[in-house]
């Protein structure tokens, strides 16, 4: 470990002064725009869920599961992808379960795996950047 030296003792002094008038000024949004893609982005959520329940597949997973039935379980599209759909597994966790990771199910050729996929990247927009 090399010494403190003055030089980067200022630096990361004055760093922290830059992030910290940062924080407190905080970050202009522009919030019509921010409401709007929000909207748009909530209507695309909706479209993707209605084709993805319209699907066949969601009914085995409706048979298979009934009321609990839920697009978002992951442990439920595992059942359904790899077993019902004898889709080729792609590994497993290090707990054990099947791998539903993006990585894992893009190398699925099946159009409601696809579809799945592109509905949780508008979720994880929603939920996380918006």
């Amino acid at each position: 470990m090399t010494p403190c030296t003055p030089e980067a003792y200022e630096l990361l002094q004055s760093g922290s002064i830059t992030f910290a008038r940062m924080e407190a000024a905080g970050m202009r949004i522009d919030v019509p725009y921010l409401d709007a893609v929000t909207r748009k982005t909530d209507v695309r959520i909706k479209r993707f869920t209605e084709k993805l329940r319209a699907d066949p597949v969601y009914s085995i997973w409706r048979r298979r599961f009934g009321p609990s039935a839920s697009l978002g379980s992951r442990d439920q599209l595992a059942k359904v992808v790899y077993d019902d759909l004898k889709c080729e597994r792609k590994g497993w966790t290090a707990t054990g379960r099947d791998r539903t990771d993006k990585d894992a199910l893009a190398g699925i050729d099946h159009p409601f795996v696809f579809r799945y996929n592109r509905w949780q990247k508008l979720q994880k927009l929603r939920s996380t950047y918006l």
